[in-house]
Formats: structure tokens, sequence, C-alpha cells
């Protein structure tokens, strides 16, 4: 169940549980010396689990996912000597209905090894039989049953040689006690590719994947590193002949220099459709996921598609979870799971005959608290089993605690993964996540690659960061995270960088500096995982207002400002980020400061608030305030400019709005359109505009008001979801004509972005005992928002005067709701919407461009993927009726307007 929906769950089970809850978490080896866990349920529903002990070498416990109490069904955990050893990290595991659990491992020379076991005997050393050496020079390999009982077994080989040659090999045998095959023997080796590239290929780049389905069909995938491709091969009669070797993918031509060549395909087999996914890095990204299809009665895969939405970048490693039969690819199973790990994180994604279900976070099996001591728990090596509609995954404590846990849950039914119709997106009952007297200046919230939410924030006289984290269910108790090295810290961002740490950045008050750190996601929980503060290379000794964004290519960007004095000016700094350094200070390079715009040459007073976008292309896109000098500090003017391709050549700055601007915020979409927004308070009343362009601000659309007038305004936050469709939260006080349904008070409203029909207004939420608010934080992780307010709650919730009197206090408000994402979302068309009563000189109309023509890919079955020419798609239809009317205006000679 997602991080979303999860918060309708009121408690937990402690074994047969609901759907979407995970158990208590059980301690299997209660050693503190435990590692390495592999778990395997037979076709008898019977679980056997093994690790490795640092005292007692191979450890074995067993037990049933029938049984009412998940602590009492597993037996004393005891030291075993199994063919396989010590576990090796290649060690697999499949069963069969005869009831027999089959191994597979290489060992440290490249040999590959193969026993079995009939599955009531697993414990019994003298019961496996004895090893069978299936190849040598081994590098990987990939094992899978098919629905009739052949195994069936590909694997890589390094070693050349003139009988076999480095390449990519295959054998079967039949299910045990079959006529033709009574003690399981193997079929000869058949070469499926060669190539002289593999002869130095290491275990690191080696990667096959094999599925079998109905009708004898089986399928094969490998990487081609060396030569940067991914290749298939199929065979028609369960792997006694097999066709020609076929293409998937490969590096193409404006791929970047960061982007990940395709690789780690995994196939999947379910009855007569056939599913193959892999990572690589098109469309200017460094890497994501994609997918083509082979319905049941054709002999034609699909395009290349992404799997949109179903998976944070690249995970680490995806698995296919099996069931107790085995047989993953049954005619009659329906719904298939994938768990999806990536630095720590688990995912669970749904797939039944050629449609994406729901993508699922599952942060209870990052970390948890531990059920005895109360410190937490940090989840590592995790394996996963199905036994009929139960999820069982094992792990390992990669802190202090070394002991290896078990939970599980029931994965539901189709409408679990499969909703319809789509539940109602509402925001959820307010919740409080601090409340006390201190006030609390600035607040920064993210969301990690486990879905687990991150808020950070400052209080008043405190030198201290404080955080709290929200895991779907419940806000953690706020803890003081670091120090800040000036003792005043102040303007926390955060974002997830390219590696899957959170980075926290900061500015300092009393140094007048700006600090950053970091931690890996399975150990943000806790102060003890968090790096030490590092000052950011400055511009200056008074910068304040960082601003973070990462790009497609993985590089962070970070802006800030000198507001005051000589050197005033906005200024940026950028790190590649990667795989963490040894030393601390080296795990981001950060490059020379770059002053974008220097406020002194150009007469400024003041200048301050940048705002920071990453485009598509390398673009960067910056906005900042011009303001007069203290003690007014009223805001005057709003700029932009840009760079193009990491030149850090910068457009000349042109002016956005005219007036006193209070916020201002940036977004690029995944499709290329840019968007900017602004908030201006002129005669009492605070009216949010918006510009976008499909160009990388090129030429930006007529300026259009989301919202004003109707109401008072307050603060505003805009972010991107899942599938890049922009949202606009704002709290607002809404008077008593405005709304019968909603009592005169504080109102959290909600606008998304819809193309042609501009914002459209959604639910809102009455913020009840919430009196006022200075600011708001709003991000979109998994299927969902996230809205963090900070404001000031009734006296009756808070806190008492030496007096005795009730005073109000100060706190962090926090609310959800889900968002309807479908499994593929055609990018909206947006039209230019003429305002010429509301132009400005500086506004630049943007120029359409022909309508190109669509294409449609032959895809069998049905499922169609739509090809566009180029993000100008749908301009001139909709663009020019509005160019014509604006013509029209300047005509008859539109006069600059003020926007109030």
């Amino acid at each position: 169940m997602t991080i979303w929906a999860a918060l309708a769950l009121a408690s937990r089970a402690v074994a047969q549980t609901a759907s979407g809850a995970w158990s208590e978490p059980v301690n299997l080896s209660q050693s503190g010396a435990a590692s390495a866990p592999r778990i395997v349920v037979d076709s008898n529903h019977q679980v056997h689990i093994l690790w490795l002990d640092a005292f007692d070498g191979l450890k074995y416990t067993q037990g049933t996912n029938t049984t009412t109490t998940l602590a009492e069904q597993w037996r004393q955990p005891i030291p075993i000597q199994l063919p396989f050893g010590k576990l090796p990290s290649s060690l697999t595991f499949i069963t069969d209905p005869a009831g027999f659990v089959h191994a597979f491992w290489i060992d440290g020379n490249g040999s590959l090894y193969y026993s079995r076991v009939a599955s009531g005997l697993f414990g019994t050393p003298s019961a496996w039989m004895e090893t069978q050496l299936l190849a040598n020079s081994a590098q990987a390999f990939a094992v899978t049953q098919a629905p009739d009982g052949r195994i069936h077994l590909v694997y890589v080989r390094s070693a050349g040689g003139f009988d076999f040659p480095a390449g990519v090999y295959y054998r079967y045998a039949d299910r045990v006690g079959a006529a033709h095959s009574a003690f399981g023997g193997w079929s000869p080796t058949v070469m499926l590719y060669t190539s002289p590239y593999f002869r130095n290929l290491k275990a690191a780049e080696a990667h096959v994947t094999i599925a079998a389905g109905e009708h004898s069909k089986v399928y094969a995938a490998w990487d081609d590193r060396p030569q940067e491709r991914l290749l298939m091969a199929q065979s028609n009669d369960g792997g006694k002949t097999w066709g020609q070797t076929q293409e998937v993918d490969k590096r193409e031509k404006n791929d970047g220099s960061s982007a990940i060549s395709p690789s780690k395909a995994l196939l999947i087999a379910q009855g007569e459709d056939a599913l193959v996914l892999w990572q690589a890095g098109h469309e200017g990204g460094s890497c994501k996921q994609y997918f083509r299809w082979l319905p049941g009665g054709s002999e034609t895969w699909s395009e290349r598609q992404p799997a949109p939405g179903r998976f944070t970048g690249c995970p680490d490693e995806i698995r296919l979870l099996t069931d107790d039969s085995g047989q993953p690819s049954r005619k009659d199973i329906g719904t298939m799971w994938l768990m999806a790990t990536t630095g720590g994180s688990i995912s669970l994604s749904a797939w039944n005959h050629g449609q994406w279900g729901s993508s699922q976070s599952q942060p209870s099996l990052s970390g948890f608290t531990h059920p005895e001591t109360f410190r937490p728990v940090n989840l590592g090596c995790q394996q996963g089993a199905l036994a009929g509609n139960e999820l069982l995954v094992v792990g390992c404590d990669t802190g202090s605690g070394s002991d290896i846990w078990l939970l599980s849950r029931q994965l539901g039914g189709e409408a679990d993964w499969f909703p319809t119709p789509t539940p109602t997106p509402v925001w959820s009952t307010p919740a409080v996540v601090t409340l006390g007297e201190m006030s609390i200046p600035a607040a920064a919230l993210a969301s990690d690659a486990r879905g687990i939410l991150h808020a950070f924030w400052t209080q008043a006289g405190s030198g201290d960061l404080v955080h709290a984290t929200f895991d779907g269910q419940r806000w953690s108790r706020p803890e003081s995270l670091l120090t800040s090295p000036g003792g005043a810290p102040d303007q926390p961002v955060a974002i997830l960088d390219r590696a899957g740490d959170v980075f926290l950045a900061w500015s300092d008050r009393g140094s007048g500096m700006i600090y950053y750190s970091w931690a890996p996601t399975n150990s943000s929980l806790t102060g003890d995982g968090w790096a030490a503060p590092q000052p950011l290379p400055a511009g200056g000794r008074a910068a304040r207002s960082p601003q973070v964004s990462i790009d497609p290519q993985g590089t962070l960007t970070l802006a800030y400002a000198v507001p005051l004095n000589e050197g005033r000016g906005i200024y940026l700094v950028q790190s590649k980020t990667g795989q963490a350094a040894e030393a601390p200070q080296a795990r981001y390079a950060w490059s020379t400061p770059e002053k974008v715009f220097d406020a002194a040459a150009a007469g400024w007073a003041m200048v301050d608030q940048p705002r920071l976008a990453s485009g598509i292309d390398n673009f960067i896109h910056l906005l900042w305030t011009r303001y007069s000098l203290p003690p007014d500090s009223s805001a005057v003017e709003l700029y932009y400019a840009r760079s193009q391709g990491g030149s850090m050549v910068w457009t000349e700055p042109q002016e956005v709005a005219n007036g006193n601007v209070v916020w201002s915020q940036m977004l690029s979409s995944p499709d290329g359109t840019l968007h900017r927004a602004w908030q201006e308070d002129g005669d009492g009343t605070e009216i949010v505009w918006h510009q976008y362009s499909l160009d990388e601000g090129n030429a930006w659309s007529a300026a259009g008001r989301v919202t004003g007038f109707a109401s008072r305004g307050g603060p505003v936050g805009l972010t991107l979801d899942a599938i890049g469709r922009p949202h606009l939260v704002q709290v607002t006080r809404e008077g008593a004509a405005s709304s019968g349904s909603i009592q005169p008070g504080l109102v959290l409203q909600g606008w998304i972005w819809s193309g042609a029909q501009g914002w459209v207004q959604e639910d809102r939420l009455s913020m009840g005992e919430v009196t006022s608010s200075e600011y708001l934080q709003v991000v979109s992780p998994e299927s969902g928002l996230a809205a963090l307010v900070m404001g000031q709650f009734l006296p009756s919730r808070c806190c008492a005067a030496e007096s005795g009197d009730q005073i109000p206090g100060n706190g962090l408000f926090f609310s959800t709701r889900s968002l309807a994402l479908p499994a593929q979302v055609p990018t909206p068309l947006p039209t230019f919407t003429p305002a010429p009563e509301l132009m400005t000189d500086n506004q630049v109309l943007p120029v359409p461009s022909p309508t190109p023509t669509l294409v449609f890919s032959k895809d069998p079955g049905g499922q169609r993927s739509l090809v566009l020419g180029n993000r100008w798609v749908g301009v001139a239809v909709g663009a020019i009726p509005a160019v014509l009317v604006v013509i029209w205006a300047f005509v008859v000679g539109v006069r600059k307007v003020r926007k109030t």
C-alpha cells in the first residue's frame, strides 16, 4: 500500500495482516552476528531461511505462513552444512510442484553448480543430491521453471575456447520423475551468442535473464556491455532450438555522456504474454526504466516504451516475486509483482497482461523501531518470496544490531493494485508535526527514495536544525539533527540527489555562510547518519536564500544571493554527484561560484530570493527579486535569466513583474515545458500569476492570473507530480460570501495545470484551528501531494503563559492528498491564452510552429505508443487564434497596464 493509502491504516496486525499492512518485525537470529539472509518457500507452504553467523557459520530455520502468530511459527535456528557452503551471493533457489527445492550457484572459481533436495528434508544435509557441475568460467546465470515443469538455465561464459568460446549458453532439465529424465539430467549445452568482447567480461558487467511461458515459449535476454546494447533470443519448442538473436535496445546517437547503456533486463512470462523490462538513458535522461510487451498470440513485440512513474530512476535491482509453486508464469496467474530495491528502499509494482498497476513504496522494509530496545533498525539485504497471497521479506540489520528480521503482509486483490473506479482525491485531516511557544522561522519538506517524508526546520534562538519523518502512518518525534557552525541556521532546502542521498542546505545568519550536509536514504532517520556540516564555496560573507535543483544527468545546482554591500548579486555553484567519497569533504565537488547577476554593477540597492529550475538539454533557469534598502526592504521587480548547455553564458536579465513580489518559483516539466509563477501584493490583494514556455524560456505565454480578488491570498507552493503535471497549492482566507460549504477561515486550496484549460481548481481543506499561516512547503512523492504549513494555532491547542492564561502556539501543520495517476498519460497540449489587457512591454509572444504528424507504432494487441515529433505539437492549432486576438489588440492600441 502506498504511503498515501497507508494513512487509512489504524494499526498493524501481528501475523495475518490486512492487505497492505506489514506485520510486526520478528528477530529470527537473536545473535547480533548475522548477515546475508536467503529465503525460499516450497510447494508445501514451508518457509526456509538461511543466513551467515560470524561465529557459527551457516544457520537455518524453518517455519510456515499458516500459523496464527508469526513469531511463534519458527524453529530454533541451527548450524548446518549444505552443498553450497557459506551462501555465495549468486545462490538462487527455485521450487517445483513435485516437492523439490533446486539450488544453483557459482563458486569462487567461476564454476556453476546445481543440487536439489526434497523440500521436507531441506534441513537434512545428507538428503541433498550430490552437486553437479553445469559449466566452467561462468560469470552470471538465470534460471526459471516453465508451466510444464521443465527447468531452463542460461549463463554467461567469459573464457574463450574452440568448443565453448566466450558468450551466452543454455541448458534445460525436465521435472524430476519424468520418464526421459528420471534423475533430472541436463540437456547438452546450446550456444546462443558468442563475442570476443566477452573474454574480458567481469562478473559485475555480466547480466542475463530468462522466462518460460505457455506453449513451450522460452525467452532469454542478456547485456552486451562492451557494445552497449541489449540482446534477446526466443525458442518456440521448449529450448530445443533457438531463433536468431534480436536487438532489444542500444545506445543512441543523441544519448548523453552520462546516459546508462541498455542493461539489467528482466524477462517475465505470463501465460501466453511476455514482458521485457530494462534500464537505459534515452531522451536526454541519464537513466530510466523501459519495457516492451509481447501479447499472447502475437509474434511482434511492442515498441520501446518508458515505464511511467513506476520506478524511481533506475533501481539497483528488480526481482520478480515467485509464488510457492515455483511457477510464476502459470496461465491462471493474474497479477504479478515486482520488488525494486533503490539504495536500500523497497517498492512493489504490479503487472497484469499488458497493464501496469500501481507502484507502492514500502517504508517498513527500509527501517523500523526495534520492538525491545526502541532503537532504529536500518534494514538491508532484503529478500522476498510469496506464499500464496502473502509476501514474506527477510533482511539484515545493517547498523549495530546485526540481526536477521522477517516481515510479512497480504498483497490483496486486483482492486488494491488496479483500483476501479479511481478514488476521489481528497486532503487528509490536518495533523500537527510540532507545536510550541517558539516561532519557526523556516522549514523544508522533501521525500527520499523510500517514499518517507523528511521535514527540516529551525527554531528561534536555537542553533540546531530540527528533523522529523513521516512513514505514511505517523510522524516521528522531532529531534535536533545538526548544529549549524554559525549558530543561527535559517532557510533550509532539501532534495534527493542522484546517488539516492538526502541533500540538505541552509544559510546561517551568524556566519553569513551557506552550509550543507547529506545522508544516505537508509541512514537518514537519525543524526548519526548525517555528514558533518560543510561550508559552501561562497562569493561573499553574507550569503543567504539557497535554492537547489538537480538535472536529468544528476548535476546538482545550488543558487544563492548576497543581498547587500559590495559583491551583492546572485551566485551559482554546481556538483556532479556520484558515488560516496571516502573523505566527507569530497562527496560534492563544487565548482567555483559563478556570479550570474552583478547587482552592484546594475545599480541595485539590494537583491534576494533566487529561484532555480534545471531544464532539459542542460538549461538552467533563474528568477530573482530586486528590493529597496532596509528597513523597508520591499520588493520592486522580478527578473529572469537562463543559461544553456552548461556554458554559464547567461542571457540578459528580463523583467517579469513590476511590483511587490512576495513569492516566486520555477518548474521544468519532463516534457520540456517551463513554468514560472509569482505572487504580488497590491492594495491588500495578493494575486498569483503564471506563465509557461515551450522552448526553454525563449518565448513566454501572456501572464495569466491563478488566484486573487475572491479571497485574501496567503502562502503558495508549486510542485510537479509523479507524471510531471504542475500543481499549485495556497493557503487562503475565505470570506463569508465566497462559499457556503466552508466557514470563513483558513483553507488549503489546490489547482492543477491542464494545458488548454489552464489552471483547474481542485478540492480544498478547512484548516480548522489554524488561525494564521506564514509559509507553505509542498512536495509530490509517489502518487500524492504533501503540504507543510507553518501557522499559529488556537490557544486551546497549545500553551499556557506564566499567568495561567492560554496563549496561541506556533507549529507545523501537515496534510496529504492522493492523486489519480494513470499508467500512461499523454502530454496536455497547451494553448496560449490571450490576455491583452494584462500585457506588459517586456512580454514576448511565442511564434507558432507547424503541427507535426502523429505517428502510431505498429503495436499488436491494441496498445499503441504515441510518438510526438517535438514538443511544439499542438501549438499551431491552439496558438494561432490566440495570437490573432493579441495582434488585433495591439493594432487598436494596447496600453501597458499594471497588474493589480
